[in-house]
């Protein structure tokens, strides 16, 4: 050609008909046009066909069809605590895991329990200390979410929160020690609690309750006692 020329594109979806995309000014003695077309989305396929019209004749070139690729979802691992894990009550519970995106960034990763949301993170490390877990068993997973709002959710982790029994010893009286009729009997122990703190310690005599304390050293009059 040796005149100006404008070349027009057009392009259509799945679910829509020919939209213009644009049109080029093609100079005289100019064989190439480029258009960018930019906004497209991912994983849809398109079909596009240009028209050359030099104010004379028109020509329109044949459809041609491309795909664009879907977003990849995200990946996630729940690092800890491990499967299987016993954990002691009243202890901070450390929630972690690894997230990865091939085609985009890791928006958020989530920890639940079951169906309970116990915490987010929004950057590396993706870490939630979980603080006031009852005793119990307990499923733990972590879901990571991605700038494009997909989603993916780690292997569960089963774990257990321990109550621990409390120890407890009589200190007084001594074994064997004999009392006088009608005797007031001093009583002493020594209680822990590992996971907690202690409650109350109550003194039993053949099986039935006589008294208890329920602040160290745990003493008690036991009085009136004659067999």
């Amino acid at each position: 050609w040796t005149t100006a020329y404008d070349l027009n594109y057009n392009m259509q979806s799945a679910v829509t008909d020919w939209v213009p995309l644009g049109t080029v000014n093609v100079p005289a003695n100019g064989t190439t046009a480029s258009l960018n077309w930019t906004g497209l989305q991912a994983g849809r396929d398109f079909q596009w066909y240009a028209t050359v019209h030099d104010g004379t004749n028109t020509v329109t070139t044949s459809t041609r069809r491309f795909s664009t690729t879907a977003p990849a979802a995200p990946t996630v691992a729940l690092t800890s605590p491990a499967n299987g894990a016993g954990v002691a009550l009243n202890t901070t519970v450390n929630l972690t895991a690894t997230a990865s995106d091939t085609d985009g960034n890791i928006a958020r990763v989530e920890f639940f329990d079951g169906g309970t949301k116990l915490g987010e993170a929004t950057s590396a490390p993706y870490a939630f200390a979980w603080n006031g877990a009852t005793a119990g068993n307990h499923s733990i997973t972590a879901v990571a979410t991605d700038d494009s709002g997909l989603d993916a959710i780690s292997s569960i982790a089963n774990i257990s929160i321990n109550n621990t029994p409390p120890t407890v010893a009589l200190t007084e009286p001594d074994p064997g020690e004999v009392f006088d009729a009608p005797a007031s009997v001093y009583m002493t122990a020594d209680a822990a609690d590992t996971d907690g703190t202690v409650a109350k310690v109550e003194y039993y005599a053949n099986g039935t309750k006589i008294g208890e304390a329920t602040t160290s050293p745990y003493a008690f009059f036991w009085n009136g006692v004659y067999t």
